[in-house]
């Protein structure tokens, strides 16, 4: 076995030499058994990046996450425990080249992660699902049994969040077991949520006489619970060293409860005069019960060391109950009904090397959704078959380029009538290493984005006193085009340009409907340019600086209504590690603007946070805690939604006071026996949410 090891890498070290970055201060000691191998490098090759993982970066942490901490462009966020590139955080994250459960991916030993890939612009067989990046983590196995427990808290010991102290926790179990060819593993997580937001709204609208009406709230609260609990089991069999097949289910329960309680002033105006005010108490509360059940199966292959074979088949049932209540101004409402989803998915991707300089990758894709409302009209499915086919060629050691296309044929079925669309998904990417420690990477990719059950169930609920809203079931699936130029200097420094257009883009306009003003979905035009660099930097032995700033613009039209905004960010954290203590003390400013058409709608929040995490016993246990600090330089206090048409101005500010002196406790353990043997693998099944809360939400 060691043999087969040492084969393996020394043909895999002879491939890449030619674009490897040595740093002789920083070595890697890799343990295969009895073999160990010290190297340090970075792979850029024309569609990923490639990185070898040091003892160095294994002991920063005991958490997958924390390893992917790490490397250069990649953020661990502490408040939303989720890895960030580039100012996104809709990265997905695999093993081994296949999809897994995430909460089950991210409390992988570190010790048993040997390499890691990172595609920045996904194609292939993850086109058109809407991911940001695409981490693969290459893992090896067990022979025996590991078991992890975790629990993560954020908990305000002041009055910012009222009598909630504890705004949530989430304790989760993980275990691996592997004997001989057979794995077994499973994770089980629940969780809890309190937020308690104060709100400060104002409506304002003309009707047709020119008659206006102002509504202002005063002191109101936004209260967010949430309760669920997860759970995914899956075995894998090794039919021989380069074949194996795995089966993975699913479960998913959440209930989630949403309430506005506002108090109203009332101001009536005639030809802007004011005839009448008053008062009223104003009450919106939706409720969604959502259950999900998933089944996978999925093959990995190598035939002839030149072929490798990817293959899987996804079930997915959803069903969600929903509840939408209204009591104030005008009228009263009520809305109960039960959204279903039933998906299936398909995947054949098969990359060919031809030669060292050569290779060619081709795949299929099937998708069938059917989405349905109890009681209600709607009944509509689509059916996605899509092939592609990427070319890629290196005709010098510091030159390649990978050419290609998606082909994809798109059947929609709705109210008796069938529509079919085409649609080209072509790619370019190129990869050039002028000069040594010196990359430069421009890639173009087209995508495809697909409205979710929400954009489309055309049942109307309430969403404040004088709007509804519904979905639209015609609409259209958009196409996305984007360019990116990349540049990196010595792995350290990243400037990361790209240019994004998206026709058919799904977006959410106001519309008067009379009696009421009502929201739907509507098919856009959406433009965005960004400018984003990140640097890394030690200092000294035990010292790390990590800095990241992006500007953006985003332009958007739809008809008469078009819209302009720019938006930065930035994230500056000093980091300090040393047998076993870390520290760490930064700035995060993540407040972001999406362009509406009518004007925006901002997520996330900044702070100002200190952290600090000690492992303990030989690092089997982890004690961290984070503190969001009260400082008020450079934080904003509120985030802000703000719409604007002719006959419509909305404003709503959330105050971010919940956020303020919260701290967060996360404790790890793990119990793990075993020798480590080859590779780990899963697959799991997105979601889609109605309704997100928590931190960034």
């Amino acid at each position: 076995m060691a043999r087969f090891y040492f084969l393996i890498l020394f043909l895999f070290f002879n491939r890449v030499l030619y674009s490897q970055v040595v740093n002789d201060q920083d070595s890697l000691a890799i343990e295969l058994n009895e073999v160990i191998v010290k190297a340090a490098w970075v792979k850029h090759s024309v569609d990923l990046d490639e990185y070898i993982i040091t003892n160095e970066m294994r002991e920063k942490g005991i958490t997958a996450l924390e390893l992917l901490d790490n490397i250069h462009g990649l953020h661990l966020d502490r408040i939303t425990n989720k890895i960030v590139i580039n100012n996104k955080n809709n990265v997905l994250l695999i093993v081994n080249g296949k999809e897994c459960a995430y909460n089950y991916i991210k409390l992988i030993n570190p010790k048993n992660i040997t390499r890691v890939k990172i595609i920045k612009n996904p194609k292939g067989r993850y086109l058109s699902e809407g991911y940001d990046a695409v981490i693969d983590l290459f893992v090896r196995y067990y022979d025996g049994i590991e078991m992890i427990g975790s629990n993560f808290l954020i908990i305000n010991p002041t009055k910012n969040n009222g009598d909630n102290h504890v705004m949530m926790e989430q304790p989760m179990i993980s275990f691996t077991y592997t004997k001989n060819k057979l794995t077994f593993w499973g994770t089980s997580v629940y969780g809890i949520s309190n937020w308690n937001t104060p709100t400060n709204k104002s409506f304002q609208c003309k009707d047709r006489t020119n008659n206006y009406l102002h509504l202002s709230s005063v002191d109101g609260i936004e209260k967010y619970k949430y309760y669920g609990n997860s759970a995914n089991v899956g075995i894998n069999y090794r039919l021989s060293p380069k074949h194996e097949i795995s089966v993975e289910f699913d479960y998913k329960h959440e209930n989630v409860y949403l309430a506005n309680n506002e108090s109203y002033k009332v101001n009536y105006f005639n030809n802007k005069n004011e005839i009448n005010n008053g008062t009223f108490l104003g009450n919106i509360s939706n409720f969604t019960c959502t259950p999900s059940y998933t089944g996978s199966i999925f093959y990995l292959g190598h035939i002839n060391d030149n072929i490798d074979i990817y293959s899987d088949i996804s079930y997915n049932n959803l069903n969600n109950k929903v509840s939408n209540n209204f009591t104030g101004y005008a009228e009263n409402s009520s809305v109960d009904f039960l959204e279903n989803r039933h998906v299936l998915k398909h995947t054949t991707d098969v990359n060919f090397t031809i030669n060292e300089k050569v290779s060619l990758k081709l795949g299929y894709f099937f998708n069938w959704k059917k989405f349905g409302t109890k009681d209600n009209d709607l009944d509509y499915s689509s059916s996605r078959y899509r092939v592609w086919n990427y070319f890629s060629y290196r005709p010098m050691d510091n030159l390649s380029f990978e050419i290609g296309a998606g082909e994809e044929l798109e059947d929609i079925f709705y109210d008796g009538t069938h529509k079919t669309y085409f649609h080209l998904l072509p790619s370019l990417q190129v990869n050039y290493l002028p000069m040594p420690n010196f990359n430069i990477n421009l890639s173009y990719v087209s995508d495809g984005i697909y409205p979710s059950l929400s954009n489309i169930n055309s049942v109307k609920t309430r969403v404040n006193p004088i709007a509804s809203q519904k979905g639209n079931p015609s609409l259209k699936s958009a196409i996305e085009h984007k360019v990116t130029l990349e540049f990196t200097l010595f792995n350290r420094f990243t400037f990361l340009p790209s240019y994004s257009y998206s026709h058919n883009a799904i977006a959410q306009l106001v519309q008067y409907v009379h009696p009421l003003f009502e929201f739907s979905y509507f098919n856009a035009d959406i433009q965005r340019i960004s400018f984003p660099i990140n640097i890394e930097q030690p200092l000294g032995k035990y010292f790390n600086i990590k800095a990241g700033a992006e500007y953006y613009c985003s332009y958007g039209k739809y008809k008469s209504d078009n819209n302009k905004i720019n938006n930065w960010f930035c994230n500056v954290n000093l980091s300090y590690f040393n047998k076993g203590y870390f520290w760490e003390f930064g700035y995060n400013r993540s407040l972001s603007k999406q362009n509406i058409i009518q004007g925006f709608s901002e997520s996330g929040f900044d702070s100002w946070v200190l952290t600090f995490n000690k492992q303990w016993f030989d690092g089997k246990f982890s004690t961290m805690f984070t503190w969001c600090m009260p400082l008020k330089y450079g934080v904003n206090k509120y985030k802000d939604t703000f719409i604007k048409t002719s006959n419509y101005q909305e404003r709503v500010s959330q105050n971010l006071k919940p956020y303020k002196n919260a701290v967060l406790i996360h404790f790890t353990y793990r119990f793990n026996a075993g020798k480590s043997k080859t590779n780990k693998s899963h697959t799991n099944f997105g979601l889609e949410k109605r309704i997100l809360g928590g931190f960034g939400s």
